[in-house]
């Protein structure tokens, strides 16, 4: 959860900056990331209640996530092709949609019904932590280093 929250988080800090004010792809990357994600957690929870598969889509959507991330970093990390952008930004979605999803069910499933309210506290915490941690670490990275590089630390 951690992981697709840091690369959620510091694309949609980001890729506005790296994208630049007058881009026309900007608006729509970050709608495919957002739609990617509703996407993503209502596909999660349809597989998990009609094929048994909750706790076995988180690595689905790690990959996706990174596959995103990846597509990103080819793609210049905002000044290349806006397909490709567009593209990239929905899989980070999906990618972390399924996660989310996924990884609420197998906190509730460990954790049991006596506790589910330290298990959404624990997940609430990684999207946060993920979310800010995102956009501060890549920051980091991308002012001496760049853009580029700091896309690659989120994979």
């Amino acid at each position: 959860m951690l992981t697709c929250s840091v690369a959620q988080g510091g694309l949609i800090t980001f890729l506005p900056v790296t994208m630049g004010e007058g881009s026309r792809a900007l608006p729509i990357a970050l709608l495919a990331t957002t739609a990617g994600s509703l996407l993503g957690r209502l596909a999660a929870g349809e597989l998990a209640d009609r094929f048994a598969l909750a706790g076995r889509l988180l690595r689905v959507g790690v990959c996706l996530s990174m596959a995103g991330m990846a597509a990103e970093l080819i793609a210049g990390a905002g000044s290349g092709h806006p397909a490709a952008i567009v593209a990239g930004a929905a899989a980070v979605g999906v990618g972390f949609g399924l996660v989310q999803n996924d990884a609420l069910l197998v906190l509730f499933a460990v954790a049991g019904p006596g506790r589910y309210g330290g298990a959404s506290a624990a997940w609430n915490i990684a999207y946060d932590a993920g979310t800010g941690l995102g956009a501060t670490v890549l920051g980091a990275v991308a002012q001496p280093l760049g853009f580029g590089p700091a896309f690659l630390v989120s994979l």
